[in-house]
């Protein structure tokens, strides 16, 4: 078995949404922190079903997925660039510069 990182931008959509519907997050602001997942994968390498697999199970658990990628490979990834920034409730980022630090560029494609 292979340890693998995945990282994803998460947060709570029940958060989110108070968020917004009081007014803290302008509409193209997510709440979300980065969290990091390690994995030991059967398969050599986790791919682009992988982690729209493991984005459509946190959605179903109630959470909201900003951005996915694999840690060692950031061009298998999932972002959703319809967000601009993101927060943890006390900080903010722009999401585009974010994710550029950790090699990931803008795509036409968006989730």
């Amino acid at each position: 078995m292979k340890k693998t990182t995945i990282n994803v931008i998460m947060g709570l959509k029940v958060m989110d949404d108070l968020m917004h519907a009081t007014d803290v997050f302008e509409s193209f602001k997510r709440l979300g922190e980065h969290q990091v997942i390690e994995y030991e994968m059967q398969k050599s390498e986790p791919d682009l079903d992988f982690i729209t697999r493991f984005k459509e199970s946190a959605e179903k658990e109630g959470y909201i997925i900003t951005a996915i990628w694999v840690g060692e490979n950031p061009q298998v990834n999932l972002v959703d660039w319809s967000i601009k920034a993101i927060s943890d409730g006390q900080k903010w980022s722009m999401l585009e510069p974010y994710l550029n630090h950790f090699g990931i560029q803008k795509q036409e494609k968006t989730i």
